[in-house]
């Protein structure tokens, strides 16, 4: 599981895969790696201090794959282990990494602190399990370095869209047939917050003569225009979303 976080405190947004999760709903809280303070945190999901109950994090990518779940009986033993150094713990469930849970001390020091330098605790670091096979831009250096090999997208086309929508996912997927310059690639939009498609109408070309990539917040915006900066507005079209990678197709 992949989700940008707002540190309200610092007023700033960071990435991180989710190591657990803590209880559900309301009281739901993630176990997260903060790459400013290099330290595991335990964020709340719902923004306590505000009325209109904002997520502190949202999703980019659901993907649970090697996670575990415990609750009821199977979390006996840790709290029994809360129990016995003195602090009474309200955890209900946890769904993540085993070897997370498994690592009492540093559960309970999370629980009571709310921060672990991840130098303090043997806990793998975990990445995007598909960084092998997409490429992510994560940086403005990561966006122009991708619109300089592929020029801009000068001359390319729009060849697919597939959207998907799930439980905690909206993906968007567009192919860009740019062969005379580059070849063909996919662009996948994770997170995806808006957008906006305006077809090329008939007597007029599809190609699209240049595009913008702008990284701000930890988020991507695109446009099939040529911008200085992020304009939403419904004479381009454009695309924005948590988080962009790409790989090339042919």
């Amino acid at each position: 599981m992949f989700v940008r976080v707002y540190d309200k405190d610092n007023d700033r947004f960071y990435k991180s895969i989710v190591y657990g999760k803590l209880n559900q709903g309301y009281y739901q809280q993630a176990i997260l790696l903060n790459p400013f303070t290099c330290s595991f945190e335990l964020v709340d999901y719902i923004d306590k201090s505000e009325q209109k109950l904002t997520p502190k994090y949202a999703v980019i990518n659901s993907d649970q794959n090697g996670w575990v779940t415990y609750e009821k009986t199977y979390l006996l033993k840790f709290k029994k282990y809360c129990k016995d150094h003195g602090f009474k713990d309200n955890v209900e469930s946890f769904s993540g990494y085993d070897e997370v849970f498994q690592n009492f001390d540093f559960m309970f020091r999370l629980l009571n602190e709310k921060s672990v330098a991840k130098e303090q605790v043997n806990i793998q670091i975990r990445k995007p399990e598909d960084i092998n096979i997409w490429t992510y831009i994560s940086t403005e250096e990561d966006a122009n370095d991708f619109l300089k090999d592929f020029v801009g997208f000068h001359d390319s086309i729009i060849e697919k869209i597939v959207y998907e929508e799930d439980y905690g996912q909206r993906r968007l997927t567009v192919t860009f047939d740019n062969s005379g310059w580059y070849g063909i690639v996919e662009l996948c939009f994770e997170g995806l917050i808006a957008m906006n498609l305006i077809p090329a109408q008939e007597n007029f070309s599809r190609e699209i003569y240049g595009g913008t990539l702008v990284v701000k917040d930890e988020s991507i915006f695109w446009a099939d225009d040529v911008l200085q900066n992020e304009e939403m507005n419904f004479e381009v079209s454009y695309i924005k979303a948590l988080n962009l990678k790409w790989r090339k197709i042919d």
